[in-house]
């Protein structure tokens, strides 16, 4: 009776008589209300184990044999289902293998197969997709995504903006467009949609530092200085953005701020030649002449052929 009542108060929470969401099937739910089964079967076994049900003690061999056999079909079972899930390619190919009108399978194929850079494979499972749900935002913003990055601008863009139409508050279209504006140099258009998808979602940091390099590219920083304020207070180990807000406050003539940024930079990534470059001129604009030697001299070991010019022209 407890294995039962288990069962059945777990998986009413969860059992979907009418379908939400995307999933075809979502045995997931299950797992949990499963073990109430496994109760009452293991209860059975071990009833049977120490004679306790009479009935059964004549044909103790015979139940032995059964359960055998059920344990040899599923350890084949499960084996033969782990080729199937030993990539994602393969396990969406057999689910829409039983679910050929699925929308959302089509998608998440795409998916696998944009993982692995195959663009074309994946535009053309979103446009099944989307043959099969034209409103399916996220299919369009997928294929724009898979477009732009085979350079069909154009092709990328009208998805993105499709994607917007059918979800007006999909911020990820919004930053999606916003990249391709700001690709093609269109600042001012990337700073809104950026802004666009912030408002939607407050904490989109990618958002934020998109934005702050686009403001940067205008001009506008100030502007960019506050967004990678807020990059960092998301995310304190950002060395890019150390150095990208070291650069601003460089441009602003903040030598002694750029140089703090460079120093977390290099702390974070001390390979990154360009961080030493970076503060090489800042202490060169504070009379630090064998502080930038130093550090020209680190960024040239590092590789870098602009800071060995930059010695030879200083420090010799």
């Amino acid at each position: 009776l407890t294995g039962i009542l288990f069962f059945i108060i777990t998986i009413s929470l969860v059992i979907q008589i009418f379908p939400v969401g995307n999933a075809m099937i979502a045995e997931r739910y299950t797992y949990v209300p499963y073990i109430g089964l496994f109760f009452i079967f293991g209860n059975f076994i071990n009833n049977i184990i120490n004679d306790k049900i009479k009935s059964l003690i004549r044909y103790k061999i015979i139940l032995y044999l059964i359960f055998g056999a059920f344990g040899v079909y599923y350890c084949v079972y499960s084996y033969n289902r782990v080729k199937i899930w030993n990539n994602s390619i393969s396990l969406w190919e057999d689910a829409l293998r039983k679910y050929p009108e699925s929308s959302y399978g089509f998608y998440s194929l795409g998916n696998a197969k944009m993982a692995l850079s195959d663009y074309n494979g994946a535009i053309q499972d979103f446009g099944i997709a989307l043959k099969l749900n034209p409103d399916f935002a996220w299919a369009y913003n997928n294929r724009g995504y898979a477009m732009s990055k085979i350079n069909k601008i154009q092709e990328a863009m009208q998805n993105y903006e499709t994607a917007i139409r059918k979800k007006p508050d999909f911020e990820k279209a919004y930053f999606n467009r916003g990249t391709i504006w700001s690709d093609l140099k269109n600042y001012e258009n990337a700073i809104n949609d950026y802004s666009r998808a912030i408002e939607l979602k407050p904490a989109y940091l990618e958002a934020y530092l998109n934005r702050g390099m686009a403001r940067c590219k205008t001009g506008d920083f100030n502007g960019a200085l506050e967004d990678f304020n807020i990059v960092l207070q998301m995310d304190s180990c950002n060395a890019s953005v150390y150095e990208n807000r070291g650069n601003i406050k460089g441009f602003l003539k903040d030598f002694q701020g750029s140089i703090s940024d460079f120093n977390e930079a290099i702390r974070l990534t001390p390979d990154d030649a360009s961080s030493y470059l970076n503060r090489a001129i800042s202490k060169i604009n504070i009379k630090d002449t064998a502080g930038a030697c130093e550090d020209l001299t680190i960024a040239e070991n590092l590789g870098n052929i602009q800071a060995k010019e930059m010695f030879n022209s200083l420090c010799k």
